[in-house]
């Protein structure tokens, strides 16, 4: 049985209930129908997007993400603004050094997988931090404003592989197995 499934690096819940309440405000913009929001227990850094995997790639999936979390410490994820991203995206972006920092844990990722020989795609453009919050689901003459700045910051204790079941209301996402990063030494 194949799985469609990706690495993440999941929010807590304080950070969730914190985005929650600016997404509730953001949705209150829009004509009815005009987006879709993301429900908040789907929020989540997408790491890599492996896509569609046997038991047996996965299993070599999961060898690489414990290989991978031994090594890197993950600083603190610090989220910063809601805007639009591509695709008719609303996005929650990362500052400058998430993006960074999560772009050398998808390059370390990327190539252990490869190693292993786990055939997946790679998106190699610089690694740009986002949770999407919702898509633009109908036209509207004038999109409202959705700029907010955001004050959200956490430390990931681990990395998830999640599946992505597809739905009529959107996808449903289950972590399959999780692994601690390193802890720092300070």
């Amino acid at each position: 049985m194949r799985r469609r499934v990706f690495i993440a690096i999941n929010l807590p819940k304080e950070v969730t209930a914190k985005i929650s309440r600016s997404v509730e405000e953001l949705s209150a913009l829009f004509d009815e129908d005009a987006a879709r929001f993301a429900p908040a227990e789907n929020w989540h850094i997408t790491v890599n997007f492996l896509g569609s995997q046997d038991e047996q790639d996965i299993n070599l999936i999961l060898q690489a993400m414990q290989t991978v979390a031994e090594e890197f410490t993950v600083p603190e994820i610090q989220l910063e603004k809601i805007a639009y991203g591509p695709s008719d995206m609303i996005w929650l972006t990362g500052d400058h050094a998430t993006s960074k920092a999560l772009g050398k844990l998808q390059n370390r990722l990327w190539d252990v997988l490869n190693g292993l020989g786990v055939r997946f795609k790679e998106d190699r453009r610089a690694f740009n931090a986002h949770i999407t919050l919702g898509k633009i689901t109908k036209f509207m003459e004038v999109l409202p404003d959705v700029e907010k700045k955001i004050n959200a910051e956490f430390e990931p204790l681990t990395m998830d592989l999640m599946e992505s079941t597809p739905g009529n209301t959107g996808s449903q996402y289950d972590i399959l197995s999780s692994f601690a990063f390193k802890e720092s030494v300070d």
